[in-house]
């Protein structure tokens, strides 16, 4: 049986497949039948594997079969998947994404639903990520605001009030103020003062 036609026609060429994503798709088969179809599909090269458990269908180029993004694997697992959002970059990502700093981070650092410690430091591939749960459930409606305010909590205010302008232009253009006020009392005092004294409360 030949298995990446159907799972090309659900995830594309060169997007990251998940074994649980393969293995709900074909419910039909045991784990080891799906296992075998799936090294045999990798034998004869429609399906390619990224790491342990991630898969995706290459493509052919001119320096040979496609290899995956490694940052799209990671928005997968921790950021978004179609509609639904889960994550967000935080620390230098955000702060290089809104035009404060030059700077391209070594590690990424990921607010997101699916970590349950505090903090925990992983890699994939070869890229390291500090992963970090959320204060408040991120939503594909609220997430601007979360990571706006986690920016807001854990950044100096001497960079907060050396940049003012660029920052209030931010807020006011992106941030639903209405859940900034929702959210604040889940954030330390520190988020509150320091929001005051950029008087954009």
């Amino acid at each position: 049986m030949d298995i990446v036609s159907n799972l090309q026609d659900k995830y594309g060429i060169n997007n990251p497949i998940f074994i649980d994503e393969i293995r709900l798709m074909f419910n039909n088969y045991s784990k080891i039948r799906v296992a075998q179809l799936i090294q045999e599909s990798i034998a004869s090269g429609k399906l390619a594997r990224f790491e342990n458990g991630i898969y995706y269908i290459p493509s052919k180029t001119i320096f040979g079969i496609s290899t995956l993004s490694t940052i799209k694997v990671i928005e997968k697992k921790y950021i978004k998947k179609d509609e639904e959002v889960y994550g967000f970059y935080s620390g230098i990502s955000f702060i290089n994404n809104i035009g404060l700093t030059t700077q391209v981070p070594n590690t990424y650092e990921i607010m997101t639903n699916k970590e349950s410690t505090r903090v925990r430091k992983v890699k994939t591939k070869n890229q390291e990520l500090v992963l970090r749960k959320s204060r408040v459930k991120i939503t594909k409606d609220n997430y601007i605001t979360l990571q706006f305010l986690e920016f807001i909590n854990s950044t100096c205010i001497e960079f907060l009030l050396n940049n003012k302008e660029k920052i209030s232009k931010y807020y006011f253009n992106n941030v639903d103020k209405n859940q900034v006020i929702k959210y604040m009392t889940e954030y330390p005092s520190k988020t509150i003062k320091n929001l005051y004294s950029l008087e954009l409360l």
